[in-house]
């Protein structure tokens, strides 16, 4: 049984990369008391889902929101078919948590309609434009028990579907294969860029170079803050320390006055602090790895 969260909104995660047509479907769901959560393309929408979905985390009531067209900024050939049928496999392989998924799309016929339903996708799909009518009928979507896309098809069906899931995992390799292999190093030098993490060794004439690819990869410095302070959270929800001293250190306070808050207030003795902040960059990689790309 999933341990479901009722703290927060339900969520929404819409794939679209027009800007002005995801801005749109964002008033109508707001509206519906969602907190919405955009990605352009299967990229981003992949590292989303990962933190969104995580099965070591409560389930909140989620729906991915996706246009089957434009979902790959390199690969037009990719639909978003491909994407769903692998993240509905890993949903059967509990890999992540069950979610509700929605197409919506400008061009509707039968055999479109099928191939959705084939990747996971719930039987209605909706038509653009987006309205309210639209957000309303998510809303009610999303307070349903989640249930495992497919999970009543036939053999038959299951046979053709685990067929599909196959191709699109191929079709999406490519795509989705890391830009740059991680190190705990390379976490190690995030840190030196976004925050006060003291110096753990002697610079190196490439490090800035490297620097720069790394926080390239993540989308950018901003990008890549908002990601590590997703990281402390997780790490301070399943109770490690790690997770403190990161959001201590994305909130600018150098190692002596992390320390000394820990030992002031009688949390923890100074070894443990000073090891568990060597520790950070490793416990850091560690968190990273869960990306698509970074391996």
């Amino acid at each position: 049984m999933l341990a479901v969260s009722n703290t927060f909104s339900p969520r929404i995660l819409m794939i679209e990369d027009r800007a002005e047509q995801a801005s749109h479907a964002q008033f109508f769901l707001e509206a519906e008391g969602f907190e919405v959560v955009t990605a352009e393309d299967v990229n981003q929408a992949s590292q989303e889902i990962r933190w969104m979905l995580d099965p070591h985390h409560d389930y909140r009531n989620t729906v991915i929101l996706i246009d089957f067209k434009g979902v790959h900024p390199r690969r037009p050939d990719l639909e978003g078919p491909n994407w769903v049928a692998v993240i509905v496999r890993e949903m059967q392989q509990q890999q992540l948590y069950p979610a509700q998924i929605v197409a919506i799309s400008s061009y509707l016929n039968p055999e479109r309609i099928l191939e959705a339903r084939v990747a996971g996708c719930h039987e209605k799909v909706l038509e653009k434009p987006f309205t309210d009518e639209h957000a309303a009928w998510l809303r009610e979507l999303v307070m349903q028990p989640p249930t495992i896309p497919h999970a009543n098809a036939s053999p038959e069906a299951q046979q053709l579907i685990r067929a599909f899931q196959s191709t699109s995992a191929r079709s999406l390799q490519a795509s989705l294969e890391p830009s740059v292999v991680w190190t705990p190093d390379d976490a190690y030098l995030v840190l030196r860029c976004l925050t006060p993490y003291p110096k753990q060794r002697a610079p190196e004439p490439r490090d800035q170079e490297r620097t720069d690819e790394l926080l390239d990869v993540l989308g950018g410095a901003p990008a890549a803050r908002e990601l590590l302070h997703k990281i402390a959270d997780l790490l301070k929800e399943n109770g490690e320390i790690h997770g403190e001293i990161l959001a201590q250190f994305m909130a600018g306070r150098k190692r002596v006055e992390i320390v000394r808050h820990f030992v002031v207030q009688n949390l923890y003795d100074d070894s443990h602090i000073y090891n568990s902040i060597k520790e950070l960059p490793s416990r850091l990689y560690e968190r990273l790895k869960a990306f698509p790309h970074i391996r």
